[in-house]
């Protein structure tokens, strides 16, 4: 799984495929940093369309990011069904649930779908692509 210490966007754009570039210029660490870690992403043919941005793409707050990604992997959210009006967890009221639609071959054998948890609907998501790549199920990225 990824490093606790990274920011959630920083670890779903490597789970992706870019490579965080990190500088030894003074100013363009600062700009950088803004972004609250220090670095960028060089991705050729992925996310950023090769060229080298000051931000990694923020995948956890930017729908615009995100939302390709849904599309391409086929996510689906909701929001979290566990409420305390169905009976279940009241702390489960505020979150959201992404997970992944079965194959035909899944339903047959009866294999489960990868669902993750988030606060927000892009979170969930965030979570799930990184549970995605850490199982090896991230074609394509």
């Amino acid at each position: 799984m990824s490093d606790p210490e990274k920011p959630l966007h920083v670890a779903v754009a490597e789970a992706l495929g870019c490579t965080p570039v990190y500088s030894t210029d003074p100013e363009v660490r600062l700009k950088m940093a803004a972004d609250g870690y220090p670095c960028a992403c060089w991705c050729p043919g992925r996310a950023h369309a090769g060229h080298l941005t000051n931000e990694v793409l923020r995948y956890d707050l930017d729908w615009s990011a995100t939302g390709p990604l849904i599309e391409k992997y086929r996510l689906a959210i909701q929001p979290t069904l566990a409420t305390e009006e169905c009976g279940g967890d009241p702390s489960a009221a505020a979150s959201w649930d992404a997970y992944t639609k079965r194959t035909y071959q899944e339903c047959l054998d009866q294999k489960p779908g990868v669902l993750e948890v988030g606060v927000t609907p892009l979170i969930a998501v965030c979570r799930l692509l990184l549970a995605l790549e850490a199982a090896g199920k991230l074609e394509g990225a």
